[in-house]
C-alpha cells in the first residue's frame, strides 16, 4: 500500500451519544468522581467544542469517548454501538506535543497508518 492510498481512506462522521456517564477513580473513601451524570448527543457531521476550566473532566471525557477508559456508570455510543475500547473509527488529537520533531508534518501524519 502506498502513501496516496493511505490518505484516500473513507471519512464518515458519526453520531455520538453519551447517556448518564460517570467516571470515578480510587476506591472506598478515596473515590474521586471526575465526571458525573453527563449526557449529550453530538449529531452526525457537527463540529463540537468542549471548553471548561482545568480539572473539570474534559480530558477524562475524551478518554472515555476514545475508548481508552470505561465509564463507572452510564453509556457512550458511536452510531448506536457501545464504545468498548479504542477503534479505528475514532481519533484523538492530543493537546500536548506528540509529534516526532525530526519528521515532516506529512511523515508524522502517516506514522500511525504505517506502523499498523
Amino acid at each position: 500500500m502506498n502513501d496516496s492510498n493511505l490518505i484516500k481512506a473513507e471519512i464518515k462522521a458519526g453520531e455520538i451519544a453519551v447517556r448518564n456517564a460517570s467516571k470515578s477513580y480510587g476506591t472506598a473513601q478515596f473515590t474521586k468522581e471526575v465526571v458525573k451524570d453527563c449526557s449529550f448527543t453530538i449529531e452526525r457531521g457537527k463540529l463540537t467544542v468542549m471548553i471548561g476550566p482545568s480539572g473539570c473532566g474534559k480530558s477524562t471525557l475524551i478518554r472515555l469517548l476514545a475508548g481508552f477508559e470505561q465509564p463507572t456508570s452510564g453509556t457512550l455510543e458511536l452510531n448506536g454501538k457501545h464504545i468498548e475500547g479504542p477503534g479505528r473509527d475514532r481519533l484523538v488529537l492530543f493537546q500536548e506535543t506528540a509529534l516526532f520533531p525530526w519528521m515532516t508534518t506529512y511523515d508524522n501524519i502517516l506514522y500511525g497508518p504505517r506502523a499498523r
